[in-house]
């Protein structure tokens, strides 16, 4: 999982221009769009599931976060009206991920993987933004089965699948579609509506209608050395494949980078049993005192 902004305004980049266009450029009638400041902040966030398994990544859901001072509630009821069930939009205070959401998300993935729970493990990625991995987080997917793994800081660039491999893609086909539907119903600007329906067909299109099993294992998350493409290699300085020994790394950065990874697991895994600790003791009883009188 994987978090992206979605602007409410749509940049259409450079192109071509003929020639009459190009005189028009020069005067007031100039071919562009009249946005204002807000819009040009207005945005929300995608928190984009992806997974290996196909059938699975049409089951995941598809996060929508739109702050309230971005879209207003008729604006809120007016996107859910075209959006699937898969797609949930939430309007909260601020439009980014936090605590709350994420424990919230750990109930959605365990439903809608349901189907998978006793043929496969699940596996939660992200990466070590601090919202992520707080101990209520941690507790929720716990309790659901759901093993957790952190991507390392300032590694996402080269080993998060939806960075290496999905964003480019979707960017580029959400502006192509919101541009079509926008030319197609003659629209000044961009509405909240418009680019729900964008949002709608670029999942659609790029998460659900392609395989991702070889993004992950370019990435090297499948698992295997063999499968990791050159690319990593080159951004990590090695070579190529190396065996995991038993020993203790004796290079300073792998020695940093091991006790690094090792102190990261033990915290998990401590904040973890912690909250089954919390979860499963009994709950003291409450008594009440009463003030006797003489």
């Amino acid at each position: 999982m994987d978090e992206t902004s979605v602007k409410l305004y749509q940049d259409a980049g450079k192109g071509m221009l003929v020639a009459r266009a190009c005189r028009l450029r020069r005067t007031p009638r100039s071919l562009v769009q009249n946005v204002s400041r807000k819009k040009l902040r207005s945005a929300m966030t995608h928190a984009a599931l992806l997974c290996d398994d196909p059938e699975a990544q049409r089951a995941l859901p598809q996060l929508l976060i739109a702050g309230e001072a971005s879209m207003t509630a008729e604006q809120e009821q007016l996107v859910r009206s075209v959006l699937p069930e898969h797609i949930v939009l939430l309007r909260i205070k601020k439009g980014w991920m936090n605590a709350d959401v994420m424990c919230w998300l750990a109930q959605q993935v365990q439903l809608s993987l349901r189907a998978w729970e006793s043929t496969h493990a699940v596996i939660f990625m992200v990466d070590a933004y601090k919202a992520h991995f707080g101990s209520r987080v941690l507790q929720a997917f716990a309790r659901r089965n759901i093993m957790f793994h952190l991507i390392p800081a300032k590694a996402t660039w080269i080993m998060q699948p939806c960075d290496t491999h999905l964003f480019s893609q979707y960017k580029a086909h959400l502006a192509k579609s919101c541009q079509e539907k926008m030319l197609a119903r003659s629209e000044p600007s961009l509405s909240w509506t418009t680019l729900a329906e964008g949002l709608v067909d670029t999942i659609e299109q790029i998460m659900h209608g392609r395989h991702w099993a070889s993004a992950f294992a370019q990435d090297g998350l499948n698992g295997d050395q063999h499968s990791v493409s050159q690319r990593v290699w080159q951004k990590i300085g090695l070579a190529e494949p190396t065996m995991a020994g038993t020993r203790c790394p004796l290079s300073n950065n792998s020695f940093l980078f091991f006790l690094a990874t090792v102190f990261l697991q033990w915290e998990i895994s401590l904040l973890i049993l912690l909250g089954h600790w919390r979860a499963c003791r009994p709950k003291p009883r409450s008594v009440s005192l009463k003030k006797q009188s003489c």
